[in-house]
């Protein structure tokens, strides 16, 4: 391999890091995913071109091209709904995440109150009682 900027590992974190920026500077000023923000952009460019392409053509000719946009925007559709699928199955992710954390809470309460060793030791004050103290100071005359 000759010597290059991509050889050279601090070169390379350096290159990485500029793209990084960029790339979320870019997916800012799309206001989230660039690739869904492409994807709107390009479905409006796509239906104009076809307008435009329909109205200088007649006949046979006209139900070819909308066979083809027909087929073009299912697969786009299908790219979509495939997307939410994964966003559903995310959210459903994090929705088990947090029941399973709640019934972990819940058996551990369980368990706690099981061996008495609820929270009833946390109501308490802490520290010596005052029956207590009056007793220390008893037993080695303080007072």
């Amino acid at each position: 391999m000759k010597p290059g900027p991509l050889n050279n590992p601090s070169e390379r974190e350096k290159l990485l890091r500029v793209v990084a920026g960029e790339a979320q500077k870019s997916r800012k000023a799309a206001g989230g995913c660039i690739a869904d923000t492409m994807t709107g952009w390009l479905a409006g460019q796509y239906a104009c071109a076809t307008h435009q392409e329909l109205g200088v053509v007649d006949g046979a000719r006209q139900w070819e091209i909308m066979d083809a946009c027909i087929q073009n925007w299912t697969r786009l559709r299908r790219s979509d709904r495939a997307a939410e699928r994964l966003q559903l199955a995310r959210e459903q992710l994090e929705l088990n995440r947090a029941n399973n954390q709640a019934q972990k809470e819940k058996e551990f309460r369980r368990w706690l109150k099981e061996r008495h060793l609820d929270d009833e030791r946390d109501r308490k004050p802490g520290g010596l009682t005052p029956e207590v103290l009056r007793q220390i100071e008893k037993d080695l005359n303080l007072m």
